[in-house]
């Protein structure tokens, strides 16, 4: 069984969290991509994946000092599918994903469930909510 958290990939320069913590959002990349292998070497039955794969600063990059890209790319989906790509050495089993505060940033609920096959529900009052068992 093997875990991996906060991946929070952004295509930026290194710099700091909001919090002030040091942040290498380009190398997080390389990071799940060593990861994913490390896993399949290990032979590991099933990962789950914590959430916030991608960093909240993904979608102003020139901001954050990233490139501009052209309008029809939209920066989150972008750099969730490099994550998604980086994590595809795992092939043993299931890759089990949850979302959390920085992925919502970046995509709405339902592209969450479509790029990472999260499981989601409605609620009486109409919010959609994940949860599963496994």
């Amino acid at each position: 069984f093997g875990v991996i958290a906060d991946i929070q990939y952004a295509d930026i320069p290194d710099g700091f969290s909001f919090g002030g913590a040091k942040r290498y959002y380009r190398h997080a990349l390389d990071a799940a991509k060593e990861a994913a292998e490390h896993f399949q070497r290990e032979g590991v039955s099933c990962v789950l994946n914590l959430g916030d794969t991608v960093d909240g600063k993904q979608q102003e990059l020139v901001k954050y000092g990233g490139n501009e890209l052209p309008n029809h790319i939209d920066p989150g989906h972008l750099a969730m599918d490099e994550v998604m790509a980086a994590l595809s050495s795992y092939t043993n089993g299931p890759f089990l994903h949850t979302y959390g505060n920085h992925c919502l940033y970046n995509l709405d609920r339902r592209e969450i469930r479509n790029k990472l096959g999260i499981p989601f529900v409605q609620e009486p009052c109409g919010e959609l909510v994940a949860y599963r068992s496994y």
